[in-house]
């Protein structure tokens, strides 16, 4: 049952499409890699220098400096899988084929 469902994505006329946005999707890894760091580093930096005890402020200030560092991070990948989501197709061919092509704004 499983090869046969397999089998029907690949050969699917959309795959292209698939793999398009499985590609774009890989950018969404920076907004993980950049979060949990980011909070953890800032945590213990202000119990390291006393400045805060364990509780809710701390966690506040450190979730609110992790959620910046997400942000500015992703944003760039965040527009990237925008365009290529919301691309329109001229026939068979799409107008951006790869990542590196949103980059082109002529």
């Amino acid at each position: 049952m499983h090869v046969f469902a397999c089998h029907k994505v690949i050969g699917a006329p959309c795959t292209d499409v698939l793999y398009t946005n499985a590609a774009s999707q890989m950018f969404s890894a920076i907004l993980y890699l950049s979060q949990f760091p980011v909070y953890d580093h800032v945590k213990h930096s202000i119990l390291n220098r006393r400045w805060l005890e364990e509780g809710l402020p701390l966690h506040f200030i450190s979730a609110m400096a992790a959620g910046l560092a997400a942000a500015v991070a992703a944003n760039p990948s965040d527009i990237i899988k925008t365009r290529i989501m919301n691309q329109k197709s001229t026939g068979k061919e799409l107008l951006i084929g790869y990542t590196i092509n949103v980059l082109d704004i002529r």
